[in-house]
Parts: structure tokens; sequence; C-alpha cells
């Protein structure tokens, strides 16, 4: 045995600290040797070190053998209990032997000895703050004494003398220099996050205490600044300790706690924090505790459960609903807003799909973020997988009679297939409506499926001791539902049936469609009678089948009561903008019954529910520069900032219907006068048109132009081919308006340079071959033909026509694209213009500028601020809202502004100023043209522009076909019949089913029957046609019924000829009227058409079929007596859905 030597002594001292600092307890014993040699006077330090590394030691064997181990430390006690005794060993030594005492007395239960063996005070740093290590081993038993301290104190009940110590241990500065100092210190600021912080397993989530916050600010920032380490642990495993990854979830549900409006609104974390910062601490904790969750799962067997990320997954949801609704804007949220939200959610949701079975939560939670995307074809697949689950699902739980773990229950169940059939009633067409039906059949198969009693068991539970319930043995799932949800299936059976009804055509099956969804909302509202979306559905339901006194009867008490079952601020909101379209469809029901002023007073009060205009429309301002208006605090935006675009839609619905009364009660001037509020009012809810103009042009100067929709081209699933006419055209002017491809002035009823009229749906093959529109070179209508040949917006000419094309190449030449619905931002303009502006156009000019400033009922109305704050009254809903591609966004508004414009066209031909008629035509084709463009550039094909596609709006070809009715009106009004049945044919082409071009187009086609038309411009001139060839049965002007032409066949066989071509042209035309009637009133746009079914009336006239023209007539005044000034589909934007 060698000299000892203080130098080595010091050394091997410092090393043996690292060690112990570090945790390689396999160096302990040796360091330990080499200290007692040639440093004796540290024994008790060494002593304190081998018993470190024999409980380290003892720790990581296996279970069995870790219980026998603990029961050897005991040969420690007497060795330890000695050495703190002796005086002679130096304080810090002293301490550091204590601790170890102490905890082998924890470890072994007897937390009164480990009490009393604990040191009462930590040594400053002496001896050991000279060796390497910064602080060394006696600030981890420092950390470690106070750890254990705190869960003796714990155990033994004394709960405030614990809470003290934690409070006083998470104030000081975590420690993190060494391995075993931060392992100690996450255990004493894990422990003190569980002590301030516990939710119970039942799922209640206290709110948390200032204690908890500051203990959970105290990890989070631990974590910050100390390096990532795995989740190892070398010290003992003890039952009630609390694990990294629990630590992060309850920090989780603390931060979650106090995200929730209605849970931490008195929150001290919420006061004194943005919610910015509460969603960055939020995010945080969310990303750390799914990183350790899904690393430490794994894929599981059929018959296992993962219920942590079951769980994890329900928060997450229960949080995006808050931070994706109405109540937060994307200035809350980090870097890309709600929508980045929601991706991060997918990807959440997707990565826990690889972490469990078959799980139906996780599939519900990809179905409602796709469909908040806007994603609906996505969301449909995820729904019709969670329904094949589902539906497997009850199949075994029927025959096993018990319910599975993790598996939704039946309430669950029928509120997500609810939800589905309103997602596809609200933003699908015909094919969505359809399968909203067949949703509907797994609903109702649902609710009376037979559930066996033992079915309320479930599988894998381990309280199987609860009292039986006192059902029969079998039951339907009906009779075990909540009300709610009871009301929530029924009115989605009843919205899914009477949309299905409308759209269907089958005429026989709608009357027993619209019985059975009467009852499936009668039903509904006796579980929810206060439900805003039940009544409205019932009430359309019962408008649409001309029950309007008890529509009437269903609006009137709930809006009557609106407000006392509401109790803050925000609610009021919520339901009076849910009940806006309530207000709409009672003034359309008043105005079935001629009571037009009280239909005014019912759109007034809609907007004066909200109280001052302020509150719905936001804040005025001085200046309307919306720049300054978004940098101005004071300036805040208003309820309809927080409306989705149906919402806001309906609003600018409630105005057009004020302003058809105000046409029907004060004249046609005075709604004209007005139309300066309805393009103010459409520009304060969507802003203005510069923001929807998005041109595409070439970059290149060898570019490609837009797609063209014209020169009868036959445009299919690839793209289509210009006509080198046409394309010279397009490249001498990037756009064409309408106004430039309006027929040149007529002379004598018929245009000059035209060949022949209208088509005429009958085919007559010449002598040649050809067909006789061959050979006049006309256009077809095809009826019912999605993918069409497309007519240029420019009637197809004869080489005649020269003359019309170097006048339309002209108007293009000077025509531009400017924006319907400029900008002003000041406001005293309007004060020196007034009115004057909207009326001022001149004979070729259209208003094609919005009005300087815009009113509300002769209030001031202010503009919509581009990045508007949330004001403390914007209803705050939990429910996140649904967001469309920019795209679809862009459809919907620019297809609602045509719709406006030709509305506003309208009053003006009906007030017969033609000129601005025309102008707001030309305004409303201009953004048909920019539309166009852009669904061009997205998809060049037919089915582009055929299809309206998810999320409102309407398509390109349905624009296209209201512009030419339009512009066909305008013909009409100006006694320009050809035209008109020119501009007709061209709406038909482009959408065959518009009722206003196939009614209109029907009469004139029997006027030409009647002879009060020609069949064909008088300028043309038929061939002789020699006398004799014509028969005298045919100069009647009222043509012989089919039995009449039989018998006058059979007996004058001899004497008959073949009638005239100028008799085929006037029974063809009438035979065609009667094809687009016939299917006009057999479709869910036309079956309660009055004019329809008035023209329908008028051709079995003049067929001679006087029984089936009776009975149209009187189906034209039933339906009449209950006809309202507008379509009952304008006060239901979403249709039956709210």
């Amino acid at each position: 045995m060698g000299t000892p030597n203080a130098e080595k002594g010091s050394r091997y001292l410092g090393l043996l600290d690292q060690a112990l600092c570090s945790g390689n307890w396999g160096e302990v014993a040796e360091l330990a040797r080499k200290t007692d040699k040639h440093a004796s006077n540290r024994t008790c330090l060494t002593l304190a070190a081998r018993s470190e590394a024999q409980i380290a030691n003892t720790s990581s064997r296996p279970s069995t053998a870790s219980s026998t181990g603990l029961s050897g430390l005991s040969t420690l006690v007497p060795q330890l209990e000695k050495a703190v005794s002796v005086g002679e060993s130096i304080e810090e030594d002293a301490f550091v032997a204590g601790v170890c005492l102490a905890q082998i007395h924890w470890l072994q239960g007897s937390h009164e000895a480990a009490l009393r063996a604990l040191p009462t005070h930590i040594p400053r740093s002496g001896t050991l703050s000279s060796l390497p290590s910064a602080l060394g081993w006696i600030e981890v038993c420092g950390v470690k004494s106070t750890y254990i301290r705190g869960t003796c104190l714990h155990d033994l009940g004394r709960e405030q003398e614990a809470e003290d110590l934690w409070r006083n241990a998470v104030q000081q500065t975590p420690g993190y220099r060494s391995p075993e100092l931060r392992r100690w210190t996450e255990k004493v600021i894990a422990q003190a996050c569980s002590h301030f912080y516990n939710p119970t397993k039942s799922g209640h989530t206290p709110p948390p205490t200032v204690d908890a916050l500051r203990a959970f600010s105290a990890w989070n920032g631990f974590w910050q600044r100390s390096p990532s380490a795995p989740d190892r642990s070398t010290g003992p495993s003890i039952g009630w300790e609390v694990s990294r990854r629990q630590t992060w979830w309850t920090y989780y549900l603390a931060q979650s706690h106090i995200l929730h409006p209605e849970q931490g609104e008195h929150s001290p974390a919420r006061q004194s924090k943005s919610r910015l910062q509460q969603y960055s601490e939020l995010r945080n904790a969310a990303k750390t505790y799914e990183s350790s969750l899904m690393s430490a799962m794994d894929f599981p067997k059929a018959t296992q459960y993962n219920g942590e990320i079951e769980d994890y997954v329900q928060q997450a949801m229960m949080n995006w609903r808050v931070v994706t609704g109405t109540s937060w804007a994307d200035s809350d949220l980090l870097g890309g807003g709600k929508e980045a939200a929601s991706r991060e959610m997918l990807d959440m949701l997707y990565l826990a799909a690889t972490k469990t079975f078959h799980s139906t939560q996780i599939l519900r939670s990809l179905f409602n973020v796709h469909a908040s995307l806007g994603e609906f074809d996505l969301a449909m697949h995820a729904f019709d997988s969670y329904v094949e689950i589902i539906s497997k699902g009850k199949t075994r739980a029927a025959k096993t009679g018990k319910h599975e773990l993790g598996f939704d229950d039946d309430d669950i169940a029928l509120l997500t297939a609810a939800e589905a059939i309103r997602l596809l009633c609200r933003y699908g067409g015909r094919d969505q409506a359809e399968k909203a039906v067949e949703v509907g059949k797994d609903a109702e198969h649902w609710l009376d499926q037979q559930k066996p009693v033992s079915a309320d068991k479930v599988v894998g539970s381990s309280d199987d001791n609860k009292a039986e319930t006192a059902h029969p043995v079998s039951h339907t799932t009906e009779t075990v539902l909540q009300p709610a949800t009871l009301a929530a299936a029924y009115r989605a059976l009843g919205v899914s049936k009477s949309h299905w009804a409308a759209l269907t055509y089958d005429t026989e099956a709608r009357s027993g469609l619209f019985a059975e969804a009467r009852s499936h909302l009668d039903r509904s509202l006796k579980y929810d009678s206060d439900s805003v979306e039940t009544v409205h559905a019932l009430a359309l339901l019962l408008a649409e089948t001309r029950n309007v006194n008890a529509a009437i009867a269903v609006i009137r008490p709930l809006l009557a009561t609106r407000s006392e079952r509401t109790a803050t601020e925000a609610e009021t909101h919520l339901r009076e903008t849910q009940l806006l379209p309530l207000w709409h469809l009672l003034s359309l029901c008043l105005s079935a019954k001629d009571q037009h002023e009280s239909a005014v007073r019912m759109c007034e009060a809609a907007f004066e529910q909200f109280g001052e205009p302020s509150t719905l429309f936001g804040n005025a301002a001085s200046s309307l520069d919306p720049e300054k208006m978004a940098l101005s605090p004071a300036i805040s935006g208003g309820v309809v900032d927080q409306m989705d675009g149906y919402q806001k839609e309906g609003i600018v619905q409630i105005k057009m219907s004020q302003l058809t009364y105000v046409e029907l009660v004060e004249g046609p001037n005075a709604a004209m006068d007005m139309t300066d509020e309805l393009l103010a009012l459409y520009a304060r809810l969507f802003g203005t048109a510069e923001k929807l103009w998005t041109p595409k042009l070439p970059t290149t100067a060898n570019a490609m132009p837009p797609p063209s929709r014209g020169g009868g081209t036959l445009r299919s699933v690839v793209g289509s081919i210009r006509p080198k006419s046409r394309r010279t055209s397009v490249e001498k002017t990037p756009r064409t308006s309408l106004q430039s491809l309006t027929p040149p002035k007529v002379v004598n009823g018929t245009s000059a340079g035209s060949t022949l009229g209208p088509p005429i749906a009958i085919t007559v093959t010449n002598e040649n071959g050809n067909t006789a529109d061959q050979a006049r070179g006309r256009n077809e209508h095809r009826h019912h033909l999605p993918f069409h040949i497309r007519h240029s917006h420019s009637a197809k000419r004869s080489p005649s026509g020269s003359n019309l094309r170097e006048a339309n190449t002209a108007a293009a030449g000077t025509t531009q694209l400017p924006s319907p619905v400029p900008e002003h931002t000041n406001a005293q303009d309007h004060a020196t213009k007034g009115l004057s502006i909207a009326r001022a156009t001149t004979a070729d000019r259209a208003p094609s500028s919005l009005p300087q400033i815009q009113h509300m009922n002769g209030k001031e109305l202010p503009r919509r601020p581009d990045e508007p704050q949330s004001p403390s009254h914007i209803a705050a809903r939990g429910s996140p809202s649904t967001s469309y591609p920019a795209a679809q966004r862009r459809r919907h508004k620019m297809s609602l502004l045509v719709r406006v414009w030709l509305f506003i066209a309208e009053l003006y031909i009906r007030a017969e100023g033609l000129d601005d008629a025309s102008g707001a035509v030309d305004e409303a084709a201009k953004l048909v043209e920019a539309l166009e463009v852009d669904v061009g550039a997205e998809r060049s094909s037919a089915r582009g522009f055929f299809d309206m596609g998810w999320g409102g709006g309407a398509s390109v070809d349905e624009l296209w076909a209201d512009v030419w009715s339009t512009k066909g009106d305008l013909a009409l009004v100006r006694t320009l019949h050809f035209d008109a049945v020119e501009h007709y044919e061209h709406s038909l082409a482009y959408f065959p089913d518009h009722s206003n071009s196939i009614i209109a187009l029907s009469e004139l086609l029997m006027d030409m029957y009647e002879q009060k038309l020609p069949t064909e411009p008088s300028e043309v001139l038929l061939p002789p046609i020699p006398s004799s060839s014509i028969p005298s049965l045919l100069a009647s002007t009222t043509p012989p019924t089919e039995s009449q032409q039989h018998t006058t066949a059979t007996r004058h066989q001899k004497v008959y000829k073949d009638p005239t071509p100028a008799e085929l042209n006037r029974l063809a035309a009438r035979d065609r009227a009667y094809l687009l009637l016939s299917t006009l009133t057999r479709l869910g746009t036309g079956w309660d058409d009055s004019e329809a079914w008035l023209a329908l009336a008028r051709n079995h006239e003049l067929s001679g079929q006087v029984g089936k023209a009776k009975e149209a007539l009187r189906w034209v005044v039933e339906l009449e007596d209950a006809r309202p000034v507008r379509s009952w589909r304008s006060a239901a934007v979403g249709g039956y859905t709210l």
C-alpha cells in the first residue's frame, strides 16, 4: 500500500464527483477506493458514493430482483447512520451521507425515518467548490432532498407543508448542468406540477391555479434551457412517480383549459398573456407530448386499444375547434393562421391513425377537419370508412351483447351522420343530395336497430359490477339516445328528404318525399322546440308546399322568444345571425299574402335586431381607406366579419327582396334609387371587386391565349381548339365584353347581316341529305347534355354577317376589363354627387361603378376593413367555420356579384331604363368572363365550366345562361323578338334547364305557331311554293288535333299532301315549346313555377288538349295563391340548412 498523495486524492475526488453527477455508477467503486487511499478523511463521502451506486444498480434490475435488492439496502443503514453521527466528518460529506440514508428509508416506505434522516439545511459549497464540477454532487443532493421531503410529507398527509415546499422549489432556478442534476430537478418540478394540478381520470379538468401556472412555467423554462435527454430512469422506480410524458400531458390539459372561453374566462394566464402567447405555449406542449407519445406507442393488435392516443386526439380536437372558431382570428395564431393549424391537426391525425386500429374517433376527426378546410371529397372518404366500421361494430355488438372499448357510441355516430347530411346538402350538388339520402337510410337503420340490454356493457372494462338497467331484453337504439341527438338525427333526415324532393326528376315521388320530410321535422321539433335549424327547415318546407299560414305559425313564436334563452352578448349575436333567414322567409310569406308593407318591415327588422348599425357592420370612420382602417385600432369589425359566405349572401338577398317590395309599393323608380345601397352592401360584405380580378395573362409572347368557349367547337375533358377567326379576335384584345357582342341595330324586327333566326328542334332532311339546320347554318339547342356544343359569345353567322363581325371587332378593340366595383375612399364625394352617380349614365354606358358611400335604411354604412379586429360583441362560436380554397371563395363572390348586377338590370328593364339595363348586363358579363378565365386555368375542360363544385356559387355555364337570358329579356322589351330568341337559345346552350329562358322562348315559339310572329325574319324569304302544294285543311291558323288529323287523313287519303315547310316550322315551334315546358315542370326548379305551368296550359290548348290545359290552369291558380314576390330559395341560400 503506497503513501497517500494529497494531489492524487484531490484529483480522484473530482473524478468521483464527476462520476456521481454523470450517473456513471460502474466507475464509482474504483474511484471511491482510490479516494479512500489518497484522501482518508473523505470516507463518509466515499461510503455515500458506494451506497448511491448500489441503489442505482438495484433499480436497474428486473422487478423481482429489484424488490430483493431494496431489502438488501438495509445493511447500509447502520454504516450511514454511524458516518453521519461522527462529528469528525466534513459538513458537506455528512450532508451527502444523510441524504443517501434518507433515500434508503424513503425507498423502503419509512417516511418518518426518511424525514428524520434528512439534513435540515443545505451547506454552502466549500470543499467541492474547487473541483472540476461547477456545483457538484452537493447541489444534486440538495435537489434530491427537496424531492424526498416533499413526497414524504405528501404521503404522511401533511399537505400544507408539502405545498409550501413545492411552491418554494419551483421559484428557484432549476439546475441543468449535469445529467443527475437534470434528472432530480425534473422530478421536483414534475412532482410540483402534479401536486398543484391533478386532473381526475373521469375527464374533469379543473382550472389551473396560480401555483400550477408557476410550476408549469418552471417546467417549460427548464426544458427550454436543458438539453433534450431520453426519458430514462437511473434511480428507483416508484409507482406514484410522475413520468415526463404525464407531466407534459397535464401541462397540455392546463393550457387547454385556459384556451376554452367558457372555462378559462377568469384565468390569470388569460388575463396576463396574449392569445398568441397562449397558443404558442399550447402548441409547444402538444408537440412535445405528441413526440413522446408516438415514439412510445406501437401499432396495436385488433383486440388492443391505445386509450392514451384516443384521449390526446379528443383533447386536440377540442382545442382545434376553439382556435379555428369565429372567436379567434388568424393573427392570434402563428404563421399560416387557421389553415396552418388545421393542416397540423391533419398531420397529427394521420400519424395517430398509424398507432391505432380502426379508430372511429380518428376517422370522425378527419371528416371534421377535412370538411372545415373545404376538402369535402376527402371528408366524405373518411366518413364512408367511418360508416363501414360503425355498421360492422353495431352488428358485432348485437351478437355479443357488449360495446367495444373506444368505439363511438350511438349518440356520437348519429350526430356525425347528421353533420355529414348537412354538409352534403349545404355545400354539394345533385350527386351529393343523392348521397345524403343514402346516409339518411343508414341513420334510419341505426335508429331502428335492435340493441340488447347487455350491449350497455363495454368490452375490456373492469367495471362489470354495475347494476343492470331496467330495460327489456331488447330495445331499439332510439330509446336510449339523448333528446338532442334525436332532434339532430330527425332534422337531418327531414333535410335530406326535402332537399332530394326539390331535385328529383320523379314527380310521383316528390309529394311522398315532402310528406316524410315534414314528419321527420315535426318529430325533431318535439325533441327541441327552440332549434332555429329545425324551425327554418320546417318553415321552408311548408312554404314551398304552399302552406304559407302554417309556415308563418312556425316562425313567429321563435322570433318572439329569440332573446329569452341567450345569456351572453356573443350568444345573442350568434342567434340573431341564425334568425336572419327566418326574418327573410317570414317576409316572403307575407308577400305571398299580398302584405307587402309588412314584408318590408320584416326585412328592416332583420337588421334592427342587432341594434345599432355599428354592431352589425362595425365602427364607421371618417376616412374609408381600407389601409387606414386596418391600421387604426379604434376601427373594429362587426358581426358580419364573423359570418361565412352563405350568411353574408343571405344579407344581400334580404336587401334584394327589400328593393323588390319597394318597387311594388312605391314604384320602380324608387327601387332604382336604392340600387346603390345594394352594391355598397355587397362591397362591405365581400370587399371591392378589385380583389376579385385575377387575370392570368400569357407570360410569353408565344403563350396560348385563354381557352375560348366560342366558335361552336366541341370542348372535351382534355381541352378545346379555338377557331382561327376567334383566336385572331382574342389576339387583338384579351377579353371581349358582352356589349361588343350585341347584335347590330334591328330594322323592322330583324338584325342586319344575319341570315336566319332561332333554331327549331326538328330535323328535316333535304334531298341532298343535309339537315335543314345545316343548310341554314343554325345552332341546335341540345337539351340536357352537359357537355354540349358550345356557342360563341357572338352568334354564329353566315358569310353575310361580315359587317356584324367587323362591328364586334371594332367594339372589342376599345373594350377593357375594368373593375365593376371600384373602391372609393372619399366620403364627401357622395355628399356632392349623391345618387346621381348611379343614374348619370349615357345611352351606351352602364352604371359600372359603385356609389361613393354605402347606406342602409338611410344610415351610413361603414366599409369592410381588410383585417378587422375582433370586438367584444362579435359572436364566439366553439365550432370551426368552413373555409374554402381561394378559387372557390372567389367563384362564390363573383357569381353573387353577377346575380346582383342582373337583378339591377331587371329593375332597370321594368323601369324602362333600357340603356342602364344594358350596361348592368355588360358588367355582369365582364365578371363571368373573368371567372371563366380563372376556371379555365384550373380545369380547362367542359366539366370544369359545367360543374358548380363544392361550396356554393354557380357554374360558369349557369352564369352565362343568366346573362344571356337577361339579354333576351332586354331585347324582348325592345320588341326585338328574333334577337331575344337568339339570346334565349344561347342561354339554353349553356344551361339547358334555365327556367326563365325556357318560359320566354316557349312563349315566343307559341307566338310563332299562332302566327303572331313569323317563324323567320321577314327579310329572308322562303323559295316560292306553288299554291297547289298547300292543302286546304291547313288554311286555318289553329292546327287540328291528332284525332282530327287521323280522321281527316282517313276520309281524304287521296287528296292529302305533305305540309309546307312554313307549316312544319310552326308545328315544330309548338312541339318544341311543349318539350321544353313539360321537362321544366318536372324538374325541381320548375315544378312549382306558375309561369311555366301557365305556358304549358297554353301549349295544351294550342294542341287541342283542353282537359290537360284546365288541369294545368287549376294548378296555376293554386300556385299563384301562395306565390311570393321572389323565389323561396332566396331566403334559403344554404337550402334547408343553416
